[in-house]
């Protein structure tokens, strides 16, 4: 009895062995309709054999799942991998948090998403971040293995008008006529959702919205301590739909305070490693605009950094507004008002500034960032005594880090958050804290598009277990088969039944 039970337990680890799955997780390729046009995937589950892309292929890959790594796919690749091959899923390998990520490799990736971010995607499209399982997958597709991989999503359903937040406050002097806006939206957006954490875009921005406003609330509470200016602090919601929260703040705020606003820097990734940019609804002509460019500079150069001035003229007829400070510029049009975005990328196009592979968010180039901005606004606020005050302004790298740290702990996706995310309640309370009039919008997403839930999914890969592995199974199975037999006949009867089998057998032949 007891070798039976010995055989019994080996075959169940044996089978154990042979059937073990993986299991990681994963996140499906957003699904949205735009103007009644489907976008991204349409499909949530699948199951079916593995297969490494190889670019010429004459198979039949209908029931295939395309395995490929971020870095091998460019639009032609994932066109031919959609289009002409019709695959029957996609997994595509993200890399591993902290891996270094080259600006060709980011640029040719963003180009890669923005595709199937515009286009509508039959098959399931999956993503994963890279481990020890796509390793282990990639060898066994490569020693002629038949591994299968099986990806399960929640089924997605149709998202209720969500609501949005925004969230303002200002430092205040009792003199002041004019104010010194500056915004920052809060969100985040992917081609997977629920991947969407935007460390540098853009958590990096509210970080440093929320250290000025620290420096300045410090300042403006010494005695004779205040500038000639109000500083408004916004954080706004929907960026990613065409700046949706920064038009409903320019639409529905107090007339009376929008009259005011002399300047308005809207801040978006600052912690990458690209220049500091000042791109600018008007030209330097413009004495307003020219008065912040040269606030800019004279703090840029007091910190050792440059900033690089750009004029990118408002069209008013696109329905896209690649820039935040596009749609201040459009509501104070005819005003004395600069608009302007602080930066350190030159890319437009709000796809493009979205992505599942963003540059490596660097505190040290927040930090220097934000010094600068500091610098300016100071020479803004105080004017010709501005450059006494710079030298006082000292950002605190744990406050900026821990501030872009619990932004970026979460997906800030607007449009499909039901309750206000951790990160954006963390900002709220430490702007507050650094402020007055805190007020706080909330409104209905309009937009033409509509978005179904997402949450995140897993993969399941069944890699077929070592050749030794189905011998070693036969066997077990033959000796639990014979400890049965012994156990009801004996083992004379056993090997006396087994010998009349063969007896059998031969006189048939």
């Amino acid at each position: 009895k007891n070798s039976g039970a010995l055989v019994t337990l080996c075959c169940v680890l044996l089978a154990a062995f042979a059937s073990a799955s993986t299991n990681i997780p994963a996140a499906r390729l957003v699904q949205y309709d735009q103007e009644g046009q489907q976008k991204g995937s349409r499909r949530a589950t699948f199951s079916m054999p593995a297969m490494e892309y190889v670019k010429e292929n004459d198979l039949d890959l209908t029931r295939t799942a395309i395995y490929v790594r971020w870095d091998q796919l460019s639009v032609d690749d994932i066109q031919h991998i959609v289009e002409e091959e019709e695959a029957g899923a996609v997994v595509i390998v993200l890399p591993a948090a902290g891996s270094h990520v080259n600006v060709k490799q980011s640029a040719q990736w963003r180009n890669v998403e923005s595709w199937l971010l515009a286009n509508r995607i039959p098959m399931p499209v999956f993503f994963a971040f890279d481990g020890p399982w796509a390793e282990n997958l990639q060898k066994s597709i490569r020693s002629g293995k038949s591994p299968v991989i099986s990806g399960t999503s929640p089924t997605p359903k149709v998202v209720t008008a969500g609501k949005a937040r925004n969230f303002q406050a200002v430092i205040s002097t009792p003199t002041s006529s004019n104010t010194v806006a500056i915004l920052t939206p809060w969100d985040s957006f992917a081609a997977a959702p629920s991947l969407a954490n935007g460390e540098d875009s853009n958590a990096s921005g509210v970080a440093a919205l929320l250290e000025i406003s620290r420096l300045f609330h410090e300042l403006y509470s010494q005695q004779g301590g205040a500038g000639s200016a109000d500083i408004l602090f916004v954080m706004t919601a929907a960026s990613k739909l065409n700046y949706a929260g920064t038009k409903h703040w320019l639409a529905n705020t107090d007339g009376r305070l929008l009259d005011t606003i002399t300047a308005v820097i809207c801040l978006e990734s600052l912690a990458g490693n690209g220049p500091l940019r000042l791109i600018s609804s008007k030209p330097r002509s413009d004495s307003m605009t020219e008065s912040m460019a040269a606030a800019f500079e004279q703090s840029a150069s007091a910190a050792g950094e440059k900033v690089h001035f750009s004029h990118l003229k408002v069209n008013v007829s696109n329905t896209a507004t690649p820039w935040e400070h596009e749609a201040a510029a459009i509501a104070f049009r005819g005003k004395k008002v600069a608009t302007a975005t602080f930066t350190r990328i030159a890319v437009d196009g709000l796809r493009a500034r979205s992505t599942l592979i963003p540059a490596v968010a660097s505190v040290a180039k927040l930090k220097s960032a934000t010094q600068v901005l500091a610098g300016a606004i100071a020479h803004m606020v105080y004017g010709a005594a501005g450059s006494k005050v710079e030298p006082t302004l000292h950002p605190n790298t744990d406050s900026l880090s821990s501030a872009m740290e619990a932004l970026s702990a979460t997906p800030r996706v607007a449009a499909l958050l039901e309750a206000s995310p951790a990160g954006f309640e963390f900002a709220c309370q430490k702007l507050s804290n650094y402020s007055t009039k805190a007020q706080r919008q909330t409104f209905a997403v309009e937009s033409n598009v509509q978005f179904y839930t997402d949450s995140m999914g897993s993969l399941s890969i069944a890699l077929p277990g070592p050749t030794w592995l189905e011998p070693a199974l036969s066997i077990g199975i033959t000796a639990y088969c014979f400890c049965l037999l012994v156990a009801f006949k004996g083992v004379g009867g056993a090997i006396k039944l087994i010998s009349s089998l063969f007896s059998s057998k031969a006189k048939s032949s």
